[in-house]
């Protein structure tokens, strides 16, 4: 089995190949049970997750994902983990890759992959609200399928928007985040937080909104106008069982899962056109999904296993 250092693995996931990789991926499909989700400490509260995949390309895998909340505060990162691809056919190990940039890699390919249907083909302002570890691929990410010249950076205590802007090309810490959505083309929104940020007051007709953040029933990055405003695009059916800016607004009886435009495999089948109108604003709403890790994976193995 190859085990490919960090180095390697970033330098390999550039966004066009990332991106091409998960729109063949949702166009071809592959076998994809739930997510196991375990609680190893309740003292701790620390866990694990796996995520599965396989029959894709002869490929089979799993994701392996600890969250130690012990870890805050001190040099190890609170979710770490592993990707394991294997031969589907002989069983045989292949490939072991670092967890969190793969995810980084191909949670943001998702996003761009669905801006390349949704977003206006002028964009050109790009707001990121979040300064995490995934916020420079979304921005790379989103630059790769639009052309995008100017990126607003937002946090709600600044001083991480600041560090971001500072190591990236063309790209602003704001401290205003309504001024930030209205100049704002694409706006890409990964944070954790439980209240939502983005109002639906603040935007006009042509945007698009990029929600990768809120992976759990209580998180929201948007308020409920915003999700009624908005056409909705989805990464899978997960998002309606997990995504609390769809769940909350659903349980209110202010949306329906009907109301779903479309999934981003309909996106990249042809089934759904994506963006049809100028004035149209438009939402897509990830929350990830094991065939993305298995379609990445299997795309850097065949490409360094000569």
């Amino acid at each position: 089995m190859r085990i490919l250092d960090d180095h390697q693995l970033s330098e390999l996931l550039q966004p066009s190949v990332v991106i091409d990789a998960l729109k063949h991926a949702f166009q071809e499909g592959c076998e994809v049970p739930a997510r196991s989700v375990f609680e190893t400490s309740r003292e701790t509260g620390s866990g694990m997750l796996l995520m599965p995949a396989w029959s894709y390309q002869g490929y089979m895998g799993v994701k392996i994902v600890t969250t130690t909340p012990a870890n805050r505060g001190t040099a190890r990162p609170f979710i770490q983990g592993v990707y394991l691809l294997f031969d589907q056919k002989t069983g045989s190990p292949l490939l072991q890759l670092n967890a969190s940039i793969l995810t980084n890699a191909r949670t943001a390919g998702a996003s761009a992959l669905a801006a390349s249907y949704l977003a206006h083909p002028e964009s050109n302002t790009l707001l990121m609200v979040g300064a995490g570890s995934l916020a420079p691929y979304l921005i790379a990410a989103h630059a790769s399928v639009r052309p995008i010249k100017r990126v607003l950076i937002w946090t709600p205590g600044f001083r991480s928007a600041e560090l971001l802007a500072e190591n990236l090309p063309n790209a602003t810490s704001v401290k205003n985040l309504k001024t930030a959505v209205e100049q704002a083309d694409v706006i890409s929104c990964a944070t954790p937080s439980i209240t939502p940020l983005v109002r639906g007051d603040w935007l006009h007709g042509g945007q698009h909104i990029d929600l990768v953040g809120g992976y759990t029933r209580m998180m929201r990055e948007t308020d409920d106008a915003v999700i009624q405003h908005a056409d909705i695009f989805i990464d899978t059916e997960d998002a309606w069982k997990e995504a609390g800016d769809l769940i909350q607004p659903m349980e209110k009886g202010l949306i329906t899962k009907d109301e779903t435009s479309a999934s981003l495999k309909d996106l990249c089948t042809g089934t759904h056109p994506g963006r049809t109108t100028h004035e149209q604003i438009t939402l897509f709403k990830s929350v990830g999904h094991a065939l993305e890790d298995i379609a990445v994976a299997a795309w850097v193995w065949e490409a360094v296993r000569c």
